[in-house]
């Protein structure tokens, strides 16, 4: 169940709470807030490439991917057998349905 209405760079956003599920609005660039996870429990079967980045600075533990052609590493989350790219803004991480 979806928790309360958060404000996130001026866009409404639903704080998902308890699931680790997303309710996108059919807007691919409708913003959905995720809470990401405690720690780091994916197998590495799931996990990949992908490592876990502790809780730093006020920022939430996270998956990062490094993708080579960029030269950057971008956090991502699994939910529900899929891999979400994250942005993190004003204390929240979200992402939304648009790649």
């Amino acid at each position: 169940m979806f928790g309360r209405k958060k404000d996130l760079a001026g866009i409404s956003c639903r704080k998902n709470v308890t699931e680790r599920t997303l309710n996108f609005t059919g807007d691919p660039d409708d913003k959905e807030v995720v809470q990401t996870r405690k720690k780091s429990n994916l197998s590495k079967e799931i996990r990949g490439k992908a490592q876990w980045i502790d809780t730093h600075e006020n920022v939430d533990g996270h998956y990062e991917i490094y993708i080579e052609d960029e030269e950057k590493s971008l956090a991502i989350e699994y939910i529900n057998g899929s891999w979400y790219w994250l942005n993190h803004d004003q204390g929240f991480w979200w992402t939304c349905q648009k790649a």
